[in-house]
């Protein structure tokens, strides 16, 4: 019975990991796009 309460907590931070995870990854190309449009094209190169 104790093994079972370290896996559900292991499983929870492993979800919230991945979340967080996925969230960070998403939110990086947002972030390109927005300073791609803020900053001139000449910057790119």
């Amino acid at each position: 019975m104790e093994f079972i309460d370290p896996l559900k907590n292991g499983i929870e931070l492993l979800l919230i990991g991945l979340a967080l995870a996925a969230l960070y990854i998403f939110d990086r190309p947002a972030v390109r796009r927005r300073s791609q449009r803020n900053q001139p094209p000449n910057t790119l190169q």
